[in-house]
């Protein structure tokens, strides 16, 4: 607190009890524990929450007793932790006591696992919070957008405020599988700068009114990932800034609008006689490799009044674009589309002088920003090139792999639009300089996807090892894979896991196979042995997930099912786990489907299947950090039926 308070910094903070901010974890002993073992200490995770308000029946002295006084000035809001739809009535009796207590009536925030409608009525939480981690998981951006927006539909409040936490580094568990299987740093790309600004436009269509960039380590470090994160949220917090009347105050349409390119489509925001059109990229895999996001002769129509005219909005100015009147609103066309390709509609001169105003006041510094994030990136390109040729070269490649990206003709076009950015500043246009620094990334973003895209695309599944997630990362990937194909290294001994086949229903939770139920009210789910759903043998799993009295929900809550076992492991091993799964028709109501992962990746490493398929294969590798169990999760989130067989973990030599 007294550190908040000399560097004038908001907190969101845990309750105290007595003197104190309780910081020791609970487990809800009515649902699993949960597999993410890997979450960094000052994470929640998925089951767990603060102890502060509901793990004692009787309500704690809060605040030593007494009413919160000015030592906790700088509390902007106190997080109530992760909830559960059990707890409501609990938790109303906790909220009552705080907001008595608490002079301020600061807002209370908590995330909500199941119960959103519950908790975001009259006595429950003031804001709901929403933190899913989706950079390089297996959770596509796209789904990702369409889950922000439809997981709201559980509220019945129209007045309810939902936040959403915005991602900037990889999640703890993928991160230290990372560094498990040799990657030395943490590269400052990994979550890109682009990525990060899609996570925000994605926010603003599902109408998210605050966003919390979360960091786990500090921004202040003198390492490259700390500046590199320091600069891209500096930058996207001054568009934030110049674009405040849509994000903050302004109404976002929930469906994406369509353009003339089905790589490049747009969050319409509409405020008081204005509206914002925000671009966002809709290829595939943009959490693993976003690219260069840009087309030539970029057109749509907008749906605006008559009277209302484009403006080109840059960090520095606004410039008029030719648009055409025709049925459904007016039509432009921009000579080239990006993701900088802002257009504010308006026949309000007051709101193009302002927006004119924050634009310039904010524009040489979003160009000196520009400028050195493309610096950075190039660079981390160049060095990243230069690591996948010394393993070229060492002949640690497989030979599937994709040749080397261009590093002569490439670098060299980069650096010459980044030496026109530095010359257009020097000038005063700053416009044209924060369109140079982009676009001399543009052709690296290119390569890294496509390069990525090449050599992950064998995979049985993607992520198949914490190594598949990102281009910087490559290097260490292809060592990794060659030993694979190439037999170096393979699964190897007994099976590790009892019960995996399937077949005797009356040995399968001897042999330590627990499966727990929801108690949900939307959805209800039934697990049976059954010979229809064996791959071999007489019998395997099958998992149904179905709607309460037919009526399904747009967005699962949380999983119907899940089910657990545990093998033995110890430090330093290589694990592959694999089985094979069929899903005879397209999961529905969840962008997760089935989830599969362990504790040692945690949920950010995890298996999404949704759609239809016959039996397939699955498979991953990690890496023991710990000796002793580890446990292997499936969550059956989606409604339909799901069949599984023949699951295996052993140790890789």
């Amino acid at each position: 607190l007294k550190e908040a308070n000399d560097a004038r910094l908001w907190l969101i903070a845990p309750v105290p009890i007595g003197s104190e901010t309780v910081r020791s974890v609970d487990f809800d002993a009515k649902t699993p524990p949960t597999a993410d073992s890997n979450a960094a200490p000052s994470e929640t995770v998925a089951a767990a929450r603060p102890q502060t308000p509901l793990a004692d029946p009787s309500v704690p002295e809060y605040f030593g007793g007494v009413d919160a006084t000015d030592a906790y000035d700088p509390v902007l809001l106190w997080h109530m932790g992760v909830l559960r739809r059990s707890e409501i009535d609990a938790f109303r009796r906790h909220a009552a006591k705080i907001r008595g207590l608490d002079p301020r009536r600061r807002p209370l925030i908590g995330s909500v696992v199941d119960g959103v409608d519950e908790y975001s009525q009259d006595g429950g939480l003031d804001a709901l919070t929403l933190e899913r981690e989706p950079m390089q998981t297996s959770l596509d951006l796209n789904d990702y957008g369409d889950w922000l927006v439809d997981f709201q539909h559980h509220s019945t409040n129209p007045s309810v405020v939902f936040w959403n936490k915005i991602q900037t580094q990889p999640a703890f568990g993928a991160s230290r599988q990372r560094q498990a299987f040799g990657v030395v740093e943490e590269s400052p790309g990994v979550v890109s700068y682009e990525q990060t600004r899609q996570q925000v436009r994605l926010s603003t269509r599902a109408g998210c009114r605050c966003l919390v960039f979360a960091s786990r380590s500090r921004l202040d470090a003198k390492n490259r990932e700390a500046q590199y994160r320091a600069a891209a949220l500096e930058l996207i917090n001054l568009e934030l800034q110049t674009l405040a009347p849509w994000t903050a105050l302004g109404v976002a349409e929930r469906t994406v609008l369509t353009t003339n390119s089905p790589l490049l489509g747009a969050v319409v925001s509409r405020a008081s006689r204005a509206a914002l059109l925000a671009p966002i990229s809709l290829e595939r895999n943009n959490q693993f490799a976003l690219g260069q996001a840009a087309v030539n002769e970029w057109s749509a129509t907008v749906a605006t009044p008559q009277g209302y005219a484009p403006d080109l909005l840059l960090p520095g100015a606004l410039r008029k674009v030719q648009a055409t009147r025709r049925a459904g609103g007016s039509a432009f066309t921009l000579g080239e589309g990006s993701l900088n390709s802002l257009l504010v509609y308006t026949r309000s001169d007051l709101t193009t002088r302002s927006t004119a105003e924050r634009a310039a006041t904010f524009g040489t510094r979003a160009a000196e920003l520009a400028i050195k994030l493309a610096r950075m990136r190039l660079d981390l390109y160049e060095k990243t090139v230069y690591r996948i040729r010394y393993v070229e070269e060492h002949g640690a490649a497989p030979r599937s792999a994709p040749r080397s990206p261009n590093l002569g003709s490439v670098v060299e076009k980069a650096n010459a639009a980044l030496v026109e950015a530095d010359r257009y500043l020097e000038l005063g246009d700053v416009s044209e300089a924060c369109l140079a620094a982009e676009r001399a990334t543009r052709e690296l973003r290119a390569i890294e996807r496509q390069f990525w895209s090449e050599a992950t695309r064998n995979e049985v599944n993607r992520p198949t090892t914490p190594l598949s997630t990102s281009f910087y990362d490559m290097p260490e990937y292809l060592e990794l894979y060659e030993k694979i194909v190439s037999g170096k290294i393979r699964p190897v001994g007994a099976n590790l896991i009892a019960g995996g086949d399937f077949e005797s229903p009356a040995t399968w939770e001897n042999d330590g196979w627990r499966l727990y139920y929801s108690p949900s009210t939307a959805l209800t789910a039934r697990a049976s042995f059954e010979k229809s759903a064996a791959r071999s043998g007489s019998n395997g799993l099958r998992v149904e997930v179905s709607a309460a009295n037919g009526l399904a929900p747009v967005e699962a809550e949380t999983a119907s099912a899940t089910l657990e076992t545990s093998f033995p492991t110890s430090v330093g091993q290589t694990i592959c786990v694999q089985g094979w799964i069929k899903i005879p028709k397209t999961l529905t109501s969840s962008v997760d489907g089935v989830k599969i992962y362990d504790d040692q990746g945690g949920e950010a490493l995890a298996l999404r299947f949704r759609d239809a398929t016959e039996w397939r294969r699955f498979a991953f590798y990690r890496r023991a950090t710990n000796d002793g169990a580890t446990r292997l999760r499936f969550e059956f989130v989606g409604i339909g039926e799901v069949f599984l067989d023949d699951v295996v973990a052993q140790v890789v030599e």
